[in-house]
């Protein structure tokens, strides 16, 4: 039991370690939207949305 113990605290690090650098890599993936605004001819307005970087 206890080298039980012992061998639970170091995994319980690793792990949260693990889980922290996913829950990072989400983060800094996340998609940001870029308000943008484009002239509808069809309907002679202008029309406001948001878009990702990567339509730009």
């Amino acid at each position: 039991m206890k080298k039980f113990k012992q061998a639970l605290l170091p995994a319980v690090i690793v792990l949260m370690g693990i889980g922290e650098a996913f829950a990072s890599n989400a983060a800094k993936t996340r998609i940001r939207l870029i308000p943008a605004i484009y002239f509808d001819s069809s309907q002679s307005r202008c029309i406001s949305l948001n878009v990702p970087p990567s339509m730009m």
